[in-house]
C-alpha cells in the first residue's frame, strides 16, 4: 500500500474509534443518569409508603383507643345490669306458675314488665 492511502485509512480508522468510545461514553454517561433518576423516583416511593405507614399506624393506634373505650363502657354497663339480672333470676327461680285461665296480678306484671325493660335495656347497651 502506498503511504498517501495509509494516512486517510489511519484517520478514518481513528476518527471510527474516536466516534466508537464517544458513543460508549455516551451510553455509559445517559445509564448512570437514567439510573439517577429511578434512584430518586424509588427515594420519593419509598418516603411516601412511610408517610402511608406512619399515618395507618396512627389511625390504628386512635381505633385500639375508641375500641378500649366502648369495652370499657360495655362493661360498666354489665356491671350496673348485673344487680338487675340477679333480682329478675331471682323473680324467675321463685315465681309459680299461674293455673290455666287465671290472669297475672299487678306484681307479677311489673315484675316481667321490669324484666322486660332490663332485657331491652341490656340488648341496647345501656
Amino acid at each position: 500500500m502506498t503511504p498517501l492511502l495509509i494516512a486517510p485509512l489511519r484517520a478514518l480508522v481513528g476518527a471510527v474509534l474516536l466516534l466508537a468510545v464517544g458513543a460508549g461514553a455516551g451510553w455509559t454517561v445517559n445509564g448512570w443518569r437514567l439510573q439517577s433518576a429511578l434512584s430518586e423516583e424509588r427515594a420519593a416511593r419509598a418516603d411516601e409508603k412511610a408517610v402511608q405507614a406512619v399515618e395507618a399506624t396512627l389511625t390504628l393506634h386512635a381505633d385500639a383507643q375508641a375500641i378500649n373505650r366502648a369495652a370499657s363502657d360495655v362493661l360498666a354497663a354489665q356491671r350496673a345490669m348485673a344487680p338487675k339480672f340477679e333480682q329478675f333470676q331471682k323473680a324467675l327461680k321463685n315465681a309459680k306458675p299461674l293455673p290455666r285461665d287465671c290472669r297475672p296480678d299487678d306484681l307479677r306484671v311489673r315484675t316481667l314488665e321490669a324484666g322486660i325493660d332490663a332485657a331491652n335495656a341490656a340488648a341496647a347497651g345501656h
